[in-house]
């Protein structure tokens, strides 16, 4: 017997568009701190860590929102660095918190692990207080434990 095969095949709904417009609740804990977060305050404590261990105006850019953005989604929920990986490219919450929505911009997990490594104990405390300092204002509950950024959480 032979098999007929005609509509087996459907073409992909989705093949001829480039992008998704994805809404993200008010509610979003990426959202709400994407929106509130001092990034400016931020960069600037991870780049004073980071320089003390490296040179940070030689090699490639490095897109630091992207890094803190994908930093604190990463510690905030206790993932791995792939699974941040693969959060910080198909989690939209996560890509609004990094800065990197609208665009295919994403994040490999040995430069998640330099960028935490080169930010170190310090500077990981140092960004904890800022984070807290506004997640509080803004009411998250049980923020200490909800948005400790912990250098050694990730794996």
């Amino acid at each position: 017997m032979t098999t007929m095969m005609e509509g087996i095949h459907q073409k992909n709904l989705f093949s001829h568009m480039k992008s998704v417009g994805v809404y993200i609740p008010e509610e979003s804990k990426y959202r709400i701190l994407s929106e509130i977060l001092p990034w400016c305050e931020l960069a600037k404590v991870a780049n004073r860590h980071r320089s003390k261990r490296l040179d940070i105006n030689r090699g490639a850019p490095l897109n630091l929102r992207l890094h803190l953005g994908a930093y604190i989604a990463q510690t905030m929920d206790g993932l791995t660095d792939r699974k941040t990986e693969e959060t910080v490219r198909y989690h939209a919450g996560v890509r609004l918190l990094c800065g990197v929505e609208g665009s295919t911009e994403t994040i490999d997990h040995t430069s998640i692990e330099d960028f935490r490594n080169t930010v170190g104990p310090e500077g990981a405390e140092e960004l904890n207080k800022i984070i807290v300092q506004y997640a509080v204002k803004e009411g998250f509950d049980n923020c200490q434990a909800t948005c400790r950024l912990n250098i050694y959480a990730a794996i």
